[in-house]
């Protein structure tokens, strides 16, 4: 490193035995940290109804694409879904994002296997819906807006909800004294 601080020498042509062992080194490491699970490079799924988040914001660099890989994602497209886990089953709170209506438009939420639909008004450009029963467990959210026959996926969704069925928020973050 004092010779070649800025590494400007390949010195790995030069010494073939140390980069073999250096290589063998690291696929051994790999091949240690990429068992310890089957689905080990898949992203974790974001938990919904938990204490340490309310509300949780699900946004587009949290999508994953039923095709082409799991990257999140900017940009157009037909969106993607948001991998969650409900901690608990209970009624939550959905607000959606997108931008702004040119006319009188649908958005529909599906959760699971529940879905909502609801009427949006000329230059709207969110919408709540509250009291929504989700149930407990893996499941993916999937929100679009239809306009004059096109859709377009919503760029946010806020979520907030119970952390113990049937009991509201506000009731179980109150201070103990």
């Amino acid at each position: 490193m004092r010779a070649d601080p800025l590494e400007s020498t390949d010195v790995a042509t030069a010494n073939p035995q140390i980069v073999a062992r250096l290589k063998a080194s690291y696929d051994q490491w790999f091949d240690d940290v990429s068992s310890t699970r089957p689905d080990n490079y898949e992203p974790p799924r974001i938990h919904l109804g938990s204490s340490h988040a309310d509300p949780t914001v699900l946004t587009r660099q949290d999508w994953r694409r039923e095709t082409g890989g799991t990257r999140g994602g900017g940009g157009g497209g037909r969106g993607g879904s948001w991998r969650v886990h409900v901690e608990h089953a209970g009624a939550f709170d959905v607000t959606c994002r997108f931008n702004r209506t040119a006319g009188p438009a649908e958005l529909t939420l599906v959760v699971g296997k529940s879905r909502w639909t609801t009427r949006l008004d000329t230059g709207v450009t969110c919408c709540r819906l509250d009291n929504l029963e989700f149930e407990a467990g893996d499941v993916e959210i999937r929100a679009m807006v239809v306009e004059e026959q096109m859709s377009r996926p919503v760029d946010q969704i806020d979520v907030s909800g119970t952390i113990t069925p049937g009991l509201p928020m506000k009731e179980q973050e109150a201070p103990v004294s």
